[in-house]
């Protein structure tokens, strides 16, 4: 039987993290990063966030996730711009496009993403609140019961900022 893949998309896929002309000395060529699903009920941007800042900071091109003045930037800052955005763009679900869509900046992208994803009006509160609160355990797994309820809070908690409590 073929594999159709609208039914079972990729949850990883492997990119070049090592641009040709690099001046950087980052010590990862090729990471395996998770594909971020979209926004919803069954997003994984909390791991993926976790995930891809570690890889970003291992390649030493993580600076450019954060706004930065045009004269403050370091001399390869364009070129890892330019890297973050095309990894940025191959490790996302077909549905995130959207907020990737006309930007070369690798810190745009990435606010869009965590705007996306991280509802904090106060229907995203009321959901993940609802979440926790109505959690009923289903069969005799405790430890899978314990481990819902932990990404319940932890989504939750990320709704929660000093700016925004």
């Amino acid at each position: 039987m073929l594999n159709d893949t609208k039914e079972n998309p990729p949850t990883h896929t492997s990119v070049a993290l090592q641009p040709l002309t690099s001046a950087s000395t980052a010590k990862i060529s090729t990471a395996r990063l998770p594909i971020l699903k979209a926004p919803g009920a069954d997003s994984n941007f909390l791991n993926w966030k976790k995930v891809v800042l570690r890889v970003f900071k291992s390649a030493k091109v993580n600076h450019v996730l954060t706004s930065v003045a045009a004269n403050l930037r370091p001399h390869t800052w364009e070129e890892d711009n330019d890297l973050v955005c095309a990894v940025l763009v191959q490790i996302v679900d077909e549905a995130n496009l959207r907020h990737l869509a006309d930007e070369d900046n690798a810190a745009k992208i990435w606010d869009d993403l965590s705007r996306a994803h991280q509802d904090s009006s106060t229907g995203g509160r009321v959901y993940w609140i609802r979440k926790l609160v109505n959690a009923r355990m289903e069969g005799s797994d405790i430890n899978s019961h314990i481990e819902t309820l932990a990404n319940y809070y932890e989504r939750l908690n990320s709704l929660v900022t000093p700016e925004n409590p």
